[in-house]
């Protein structure tokens, strides 16, 4: 992520899409490593209540852990200092967390949240109906259905580096391509 100030330690960049989520270490220097876990790809294969219900939940999580620690044996994320989240699914929570009355990418670029309170909403917006998720104003009508599970990517994440001992999350309107177009340009320039 090209805005990020420079710090002494190593970055994880990751990227939660729909099929998918990718973990970069120190833009691909400590390891990277593309996931079978995504928000669309959980919640159609998981959450099929409304709200998900308990085993439906417990499921994901054990298959979301099971995805975390594959990508744990190829991406060094025991030595990450600093966590950063891309893509609509957390800026979208950025967002809710924040409270912001109406999407403004403004106030969710470079959002450095407390880790604990952004899972907090994480879970929470988890456990809520598809009708209840569409009330908040900063939500994406197509995002609604499908938050869910990339709900719970941000959880095991969250707790994960919780127990760590680091403390907050940034969260990034660019993603990995940015930071690659970013690389070329300057390598080229």
């Amino acid at each position: 992520v090209i805005d990020l100030p420079p710090q002494d330690g190593h970055t994880l960049v990751f990227d939660l899409g729909g099929g998918s989520t990718e973990f970069v270490v120190d833009a691909g220097r400590g390891g990277a490593y593309s996931t079978r876990m995504g928000c669309v790809r959980l919640t159609e294969r998981f959450l099929h209540s409304d709200p998900p219900v308990a085993s439906e939940t417990e499921a994901a999580a054990e298959y979301v852990a099971g995805q975390l620690d594959e990508a744990a044996g190829h991406v060094d994320l025991g030595s990450v200092t600093r966590v950063v989240g891309v893509a609509g699914t957390m800026t979208t929570l950025a967002a809710v967390h924040l409270g912001l009355d109406a999407y403004d990418p403004s106030q969710t670029h470079m959002a450095s949240l407390p880790l604990d309170g952004f899972r907090e909403t994480a879970r929470r917006v988890l456990g809520e109906s598809v009708e209840t998720r569409r009330a908040y104003p900063v939500m994406h009508p197509g995002r609604a259905d499908v938050i869910g599970g990339g709900c719970l990517v941000v959880d095991a994440v969250a707790s994960r580096f919780l127990e760590q001992g680091l403390e907050t999350v940034t969260v990034s309107e660019k993603d990995i391509l940015d930071g690659l177009l970013s690389e070329v340009v300057a390598r080229h320039a």
